[in-house]
């Protein structure tokens, strides 16, 4: 057994399974934010698609409804929502309708209209009624507001099936 000396005036040894507590303190917190908690108490951002939670669905032959659903303590910006038909074959996007989002004072870019809590967007198409196949291209970005933390635009894709 590895025997260390004590400081000066106490006369006998340290053994050395003392110097292995500080190391298991040690494992014991990187095992800890390595489980993900310090994800829990917001040290480490989510991925996109945790952090913005996207669906879309079909309504009816002319109406698509985008669902999003920002995590706690994110936001997304209305202003960088889109949305386009990738293969048109007859379809367009003839309106976006978006509700109200809550005014923010960004320090980078001013005065911003966000989503904080989930929210729904509906496109109204213009299509022919032989345009069944289509995929939409979805872009959106937001932020983790309490690490300060902005994602970069998110796109995506999805096929869909019209009646």
């Amino acid at each position: 057994m590895n025997r260390l000396p004590c400081p000066p005036g106490h006369g006998r040894h340290v053994i050395g399974v003392f110097m292995v507590k500080p190391f298991l303190k040690y494992l014991v917190l990187l095992r800890l934010l390595q489980s993900g908690f310090a994800q829990a108490v917001g040290g480490e951002p989510l991925s996109p698609d945790e952090a913005f939670k996207f669906k879309i669905s079909v309504k009816g032959p002319h109406t698509l409804i985008a669902e999003f659903l920002p995590a706690k303590d994110h936001y997304i910006y209305k202003d960088k929502v889109r949305f386009a038909v990738k293969n048109q074959g007859g379809v367009l996007i003839r309106q976006i309708h978006m509700p109200a989002g809550k005014i923010k004072n960004d320090r980078f870019l001013g005065t911003m209209e966000v989503y904080k809590e989930p929210f729904q967007a509906e496109l109204v198409l213009d299509r022919s009624l032989k345009a069944k196949k289509i995929t939409l291209l979805a872009t959106y970005q937001g932020c983790n507001e309490k690490l300060g933390l902005c994602y970069s635009p998110i796109e995506k894709s999805v096929g869909l099936v019209l009646p």
